[in-house]
């Protein structure tokens, strides 16, 4: 099934636009959301919790290109400068309420304040928007060639040991901007509990300011089997003086984690982090305890 945006904008919705779950979507019967041909849209308003929301829903795509290819001709923008906000929400309704194998690729994601630490561009847990927020096995989710700006956080995901995300692929996005009030406030990405997770071919930039520790990709407890390939971060700047600094790739998961990083160019990290490797330091690549089973590598 194919749903058509026809309209350019859509400043009326009463947020957030909720897509439930459909009983018998599948593999072969998918729910594609994108908008028609040659029209470009916005979706925009002020909403207390998310703009979209993927609500235990299963098999939806959600596509901006308005050609089948890879143009960005959707905008999502929630204006709200409320703490606990995002702009599109993955939940978890629970174990046996869980969003699978949904696509979210081509779309232009604006929060509304790079400064409110919990204010989300891609917010994937439960049905809570917060950076304490969990939602077990929201699987085989694919966030793809989206340009997300004006957030503290551009992707966030967290579940649980007992229910991993399992299979979430990150790939090919632009976080970041070059106009310094659409920039992200200080993760380009974070992520917690997740198993067979790619991360590949995001550029992550400009994430510059006062706030303490600006990260590119920061990967947390229970980030297992998973790979982090071929990003560009670059351009994490601390302008202030209380001893800190950029971090290209944070890495704080479990023991044993088979973890590898591998072909990513970290460039332009700045501050003026005077204290050791393990609290605030610039660097590049940082591997912080417990996380072992970590490889990495560069090759040609």
């Amino acid at each position: 099934v194919v749903f058509l945006l026809t309209d350019a904008a859509y400043p009326s919705e009463t947020f957030p636009i909720s897509i439930n779950q459909v009983p018998g979507q599948s593999a072969a019967n998918t729910l594609t959301i994108r908008p028609g041909v040659g029209n470009v849209a916005t979706i925009s308003g002020s909403s207390t919790s998310c703009i979209i929301r993927f609500n235990g829903a299963d098999w939806v795509i959600l596509d901006g290109s308005n050609s089948g290819g890879t143009d960005r001709s959707l905008t999502l923008s929630n204006t709200s400068t409320g703490p606990s906000t995002a702009v599109v929400c993955v939940q978890s309704l629970g174990t046996a309420l869980v969003a699978t194998h949904d696509v979210l690729r081509n779309c232009n994601i604006i929060a509304g304040s790079t400064t409110v630490s919990s204010i989300f561009g891609i917010h994937v847990a439960g049905t809570t928007v917060s950076t304490s927020a969990t939602g077990d096995d929201n699987d085989y989710l694919t966030i793809q060639n989206n340009s997300i700006k004006k957030a503290y956080y551009g992707i966030y995901s967290r579940a649980t040991a007992a229910g991993r995300n399992d299979s979430l692929k990150i790939l090919n996005n632009s976080i970041g901007a070059n106009v310094t009030a659409d920039q992200i406030g200080k993760y380009g990405m974070q992520l917690y509990e997740a198993d067979h997770a790619l991360i590949s071919g995001n550029e992550v930039f400009n994430i510059v300011g006062t706030v303490t520790n600006p990260t590119g990709i920061r990967i947390e407890a229970g980030v297992v089997n998973s790979s982090i390939t071929k990003n560009n971060i670059h351009n994490l700047y601390y302008t202030s003086t209380g001893g800190y600094g950029g971090k290209g790739i944070d890495v704080a998961t479990s023991a044993n984690a088979n973890v590898t990083i591998s072909n990513n160019f970290v460039s332009k990290m700045r501050g003026d982090g005077w204290s050791t490797f393990t609290s605030d330091a610039i660097v590049g690549i940082r591997i912080l305890s417990p996380s072992t089973g970590i490889n990495i590598y560069n090759t040609p």
